[in-house]
């Protein structure tokens, strides 16, 4: 149906998607809380630190998945050319595969890992392609409500992983196992779901694709300064203050972990309905920033409570750095979601500005001999970033581009939607 102009579909219709959307992501961040907890004290801070290092290599190998989903998010797919796209997908995920075990030495090197351990991991980035492809068509075809169930299935499949992990005995080994056997299984369930999302879709617009080089890159941004720092401050820090620090980024990313759903819902809803763009930024804008004030709010509050209850007594050195940290988090979450708006724009400067802010973060962190140093510097750099990037949105000014299904061009009759 189109998203008429001049009624309020459009803003309910965001309100619907971010809340169906946000719930899959709430269900989510539970089941990856329930993970780290199970694993941390399962495991310990140095075993811990291993453990999220390998999980955030993995993440960094599948950087290109990343711009495969926002790419599928602007463009969309048919259903003739689907199966094609999804072979070529894991054609894709394999070589990849083989690249990162033909790798792993050098980057188990560099990063202090087990090599065994990470060619294990590895094994994980075969079918990712393929997620991100089914992922992406899910969204450009404005069906949130499976991809929060995607979302939720992965993390509360991973938990329930990590405990039958914990009863049997297997250890850190048998935890890096199950990872690319559970990234099969929720891909498989992906592909079904967005073949009958595009069966659905059949016959409705599908959109210019204009800027889908910068949707791309957005995606890979996104995951980069979302994740690579586990892996700067583990080169940088000794193993258990960098163990610490990975607790602390759970922690920290907690109530910012929503604004990469309210970025996918924003990004798809104002390429459909371009005249309110600009609105719906706001609207965006305005609850990341609700959900950041509360979690800081709920740590300054209960600060010792949660961390002993989730991560355990070994990580309560982390304590004092916790409120701050998750500032940090949350203008991030900020910047998360004005690159969504950019990618449907196909815009550049609040990319770059970005891109910029990442660059200076995660060098900052190299050099980084605390986490004291590493909170205040995150803090500075984050806020100085998404302050040059609201000054550029507000000074040049970018409707998005118009596109998915059942787009409406501003001034276009019913009947007039973006062709195939």
């Amino acid at each position: 149906m189109p998203t008429g102009q001049g009624t309020g579909e459009g803003p309910a219709r965001f309100w619907r998607d971010t809340l169906w959307l946000n719930a899959g992501a709430l269900a989510a961040g539970l089941g990856n809380v329930l993970y780290h907890v199970v694993v941390a004290r399962l495991l310990g801070p140095a075993a811990y630190g291993v453990l999220a290092g390998l999980g955030t290599v993995v993440t960094l190998l599948e950087l290109p998945v990343a711009a495969v989903a926002v790419v599928f998010t602007r463009a969309g797919e048919s259903p003739r050319t689907f199966g094609r796209t999804a072979a070529l997908a894991l054609a894709l995920g394999a070589l990849l595969g083989l690249a990162a075990a033909a790798a792993a030495g050098r980057l188990a090197a560099v990063f202090r890992l087990p090599v065994g351990l990470l060619r294990l991991a590895g094994l994980a980035v075969v079918p990712a392609f393929l997620y991100g492809v089914a992922v992406g068509v899910l969204q450009w075809a404005g069906r949130f409500v499976p991809v929060g169930v995607l979302l939720a299935l992965d993390a509360v499949s991973r938990a329930g992983g990590a405990g039958i992990t914990a009863l049997a005995g297997w250890g850190l080994t048998g935890l890096v196992a199950l990872m690319p056997v559970l990234t099969a299984a929720v891909t498989g369930f992906a592909v079904v779901l967005a073949r009958r999302a595009l069966g659905r879709a059949a016959g409705e617009g599908r959109i210019r694709h204009g800027g889908l080089g910068r949707a791309g890159w957005v995606g890979l941004m996104i995951t980069v300064m979302t994740t690579a720092d586990v892996l700067v401050v583990k080169h940088a820090l000794p193993p258990v203050a960098a163990g610490l620090y990975s607790g602390l980024a759970t922690l920290g990313r907690a109530p910012a972990y929503f604004s990469g759903a309210i970025g996918a819902v924003l990004l798809s809803t104002a390429q459909r309905d371009p005249a309110r763009g600009p609105a719906y930024l706001a609207r965006a804008l305005a609850l990341t920033a609700a959900l950041g004030l509360a979690g800081l709010a709920v740590y300054a509050a209960a600060g010792p409570p949660i961390v002993r209850l989730t991560l355990g007594t070994a990580f309560f050195p982390l304590l004092p750095y916790v409120v701050g940290f998750t500032a940090a988090m949350g203008v991030q979450g900020l910047v998360v979601v004005l690159l969504y708006y950019e990618a449907a724009a196909g815009g550049r400067l609040l990319v770059g500005l970005a891109t910029a802010g990442t660059v200076a973060w995660l060098a900052a962190l190299w050099t980084v001999g605390s986490l004291s140093a590493l909170v205040h510097r995150s803090v500075g750099i984050w806020g100085l970033t998404v302050l040059a990037m609201g000054l550029g949105a507000v000074r040049h000014r970018k409707p998005p581009l118009p596109g998915g299904p059942g787009t409406r061009l501003p001034g276009a009759k019913p009947q007039e939607r973006v062709g195939r």
